[in-house]
């Protein structure tokens, strides 16, 4: 079985539920200016502890979603699975059943010129036996 279109599908429906996020949020603190400009702002570790538990709360969301989409897609492709099993049972059904029928016409056909031929046979019998007669009994008539 070829799972690259799992993983793709997977991959690429966790990109598109990540992009399709929209974060509202306002900074806890408004930013501050520098003198300089090259000084990098420090964040509190309350302000790291809730960005990291958003940025977690987000990503098991994300993964649940993908978790019931694959589930969603893997019961998909074995019901399109089954789908094609049945689809070509009935067409091999299909395909006997035509066979029968072919074979019981075939049947039917050969029957009826078996009877035709047998009728003809007993005919030309009848015929030849009443020539055979009537030519014998003339030959037995001249002869006496």
């Amino acid at each position: 079985m070829n799972y690259r279109f799992y993983k793709t599908s997977i991959t690429m429906l966790i990109i598109l539920i990540f992009s399709a996020m929209t974060v509202y949020a306002e900074p806890l603190m408004p930013p501050q200016t520098s003198s300089s400009g090259n000084e990098m702002r420090l964040y509190s570790e309350f302000e790291v502890d809730t960005l990291i538990a958003e940025l977690t709360e987000a990503a098991e969301e994300a993964i649940d979603k993908a978790a019931g989409e694959a589930a969603r897609v893997a019961t998909l492709a074995g019901l399109e699975r089954e789908a094609a099993a049945l689809a070509r049972e009935k067409a091999a059904l299909e395909r006997e059943r035509l066979a029968l029928d072919l074979a019981g016409d075939w049947q039917k056909k050969f029957a009826f010129e078996k009877k035709e031929k047998i009728k003809i046979s007993i005919i030309t019998g009848v015929v030849s036996f009443a020539i055979g007669a009537l030519v014998g009994g003339v030959v037995i008539g001249i002869s006496f």
